[in-house]
């Protein structure tokens, strides 16, 4: 089973807040800066945790932590 895979465009100093979050609750997602001159991230989630990072997600935008976040096909998938 693959991870689920999602796009997020953060604001530059708010990402190291969302980043210490996930990593404080057993790093539930793997993220990656995918381009660090426009602040987008991935993340690579497992289905039995993407419902808590979607809600999380939500409030970061609630919050202003992050502009947006979008579900893409995972990359890695051959």
């Amino acid at each position: 089973m693959y991870c689920s895979y999602y796009i997020v465009h953060a604001h530059r100093h708010m990402i190291w807040l969302m980043i210490a979050h996930l990593k404080s609750h057993d790093n539930i997602a793997f993220h990656r800066t995918m381009d660090g001159a426009r602040d987008i991230l991935e993340f690579f989630v497992t289905p039995a945790y993407e419902e808590q990072l979607l809600t999380w997600f939500d409030l970061y935008i609630e919050e202003g932590v992050i502009f947006s976040y979008r579900k893409e096909p995972n990359r890695l998938v051959p």
